[in-house]
């Protein structure tokens, strides 16, 4: 991130003891995977890269839907159709151009959804209706950092898929 961009943006987060530049610098470091880019996982997905997260993976295979617009914030009218991932790391590159940015566009299986978890320091549940979420594996609790996160199993998915970060 460059400094003079990052210094501005993150000076709230600094100035506070329990942050400062070494927070700032952790928080500007980490990956987050975000698993739903509805109206939660919008909300989310905005303060992340408002804040400076360094790397943000958008996991979402749905699509824009008017029924959407009214609390789904990173969507307008002219999205309808288009993938939430796409949209969404459009708008979130406008919010933060020093942020990266992966989508992941396709429903995952369980090896891939496993290695975006390894690749992460956070996972964070987007979905707000836990009856359409995944049925997450065990083996998918751990961060990069080796930590690991239990939750108990969910419905069987019928449109899309969520982890609990335990």
């Amino acid at each position: 991130m460059n400094k003079a961009t990052q210094s501005g943006r993150a000076a709230r987060h600094i100035a506070l003891p329990q942050i400062g530049d070494k927070g700032q610098e952790r928080i500007a470091s980490a990956t987050a995977l975000l698993i739903g880019l509805g109206g939660i996982g919008c909300a989310t997905a905005s303060y992340l890269a408002s804040s400076g997260v360094g790397h943000l993976i958008l996991c979402d295979f749905d699509t824009v839907d008017a029924t959407n617009l009214g609390r789904q914030v990173l969507y307008g009218p002219a999205d309808i159709g288009e993938l939430k991932a796409n949209r969404a790391a459009e708008r979130l590159a406008a919010m933060n151009p020093d942020i990266r940015l992966t989508r992941i566009t396709d429903r995952l299986s369980d090896d891939a959804l496993a290695e975006a978890v390894a690749q992460s320091d956070i996972v964070l549940d987007g979905y707000g209706n836990l009856g359409r979420g995944a049925n997450p594996s065990p083996k998918l609790k751990r961060t990069k950092d080796g930590s690991d996160h239990h939750a108990e199993r969910s419905p069987q998915p019928t449109r899309s898929r969520e982890v609990d970060e335990g």
